[in-house]
């Protein structure tokens, strides 16, 4: 009991936040991207009726460190504009908590107007 106790105090929560935006058709490649900075940023680019969605995501912290939620997400909009300046994200993201990988906890974050 006492070693799982101790590797469980050794594990940190992480935050991930997410975007989604609407972006001309053909502006981005339909695929899947991520680059291997520390934290990552990712990119996937999805077909609709009349225009391509991109689902652009990364600002991964420590949760309760670091940027607040609303300085992840103009720091990934940002990024994504870089990429292709028309990019719409609409009124909200979503972000993540957990381990690594695994997202325990999801919520959305509506921009304030």
């Amino acid at each position: 009991m006492t070693a799982a106790t101790l590797f469980q105090t050794k594990l940190s929560l992480y935050s991930s936040y997410v975007l989604g935006a609407r972006i001309p058709r053909g502006a981005l490649p339909l695929a899947l991207f991520w680059d291997t900075k520390n934290p990552y940023d990712y990119l996937r680019v999805d077909p609709h009726t009349g225009f391509d969605y991109a689902i652009f995501g990364g600002e991964d912290q420590k949760t309760g460190q670091g940027q607040t939620p609303t300085r992840c997400y103009d720091r990934l909009l940002a990024k994504l504009k870089n990429r292709t300046a028309s990019a719409d994200p609409g009124d909200c993201g979503t972000s993540g908590i957990g381990f690594g990988a695994v997202v325990i906890s999801l919520s959305r974050q509506r921009k304030a107007t």
